[in-house]
């Protein structure tokens, strides 16, 4: 988990660097076993390649890239991964849990039920998939500590105006 930039209140849960590049160069060394294989054909040879490939060239640009993260700053929690891209403000989330999900611990996001109605959610948790390879306590610790529990007072236009 790193931080990023130069506020203390911002943080960035990423992708752990070694098994990302360690699953990339699977992906590539899978295409090549392809690339020399003739007795499957040449058009499952070709086609293991071209996805193979583009699936290891895919997880190498999400590592440079960081395509998939967790953003924590004080607007919120701001999830991004390949195929979804989630937001939550701090006021709307009421706290998070872990729930076993296929033999492993996944971290759950508890929404309070005003948020709950508000994005038409009939269950509270939703599925946070946010641990990136780390300890799913480890992240669950690092959420729990970045959560505001009191709502972000917002100042007025005058109130920015007043002087000290």
């Amino acid at each position: 988990m790193g931080k990023r930039g130069s506020q203390k209140d911002i943080a960035v849960i990423k992708p752990i660097g070694w098994r990302q590049i360690g699953f990339a160069i699977f992906l590539f060394l899978c295409g090549l076993f392809f690339a020399f294989v003739d007795f499957l054909g040449f058009a499952i040879s070709l086609a293991g390649t071209v996805i193979l490939t583009f699936a290891g060239l895919l997880n190498l640009f999400d590592q440079l890239f960081e395509w998939s993260r967790l953003k924590i700053d004080r607007e919120g929690f701001h999830l991004r991964s390949w195929w979804t891209k989630q937001s939550f403000r701090h006021e709307e989330i009421q706290g998070f849990e872990t729930e076993q999900y296929a033999g492993r611990k996944l971290v759950v996001l508890v929404l309070k039920p005003k948020a709950q109605a508000q994005r038409g959610l009939v269950n509270p948790g939703v599925p946070f998939a946010c641990a990136f390879g780390r300890p799913v306590e480890t992240v669950v610790e690092t959420l729990r500590a970045k959560l505001k529990k009191a709502p972000a007072l917002k100042r007025t236009k005058r109130e920015k105006e007043l002087p000290n």
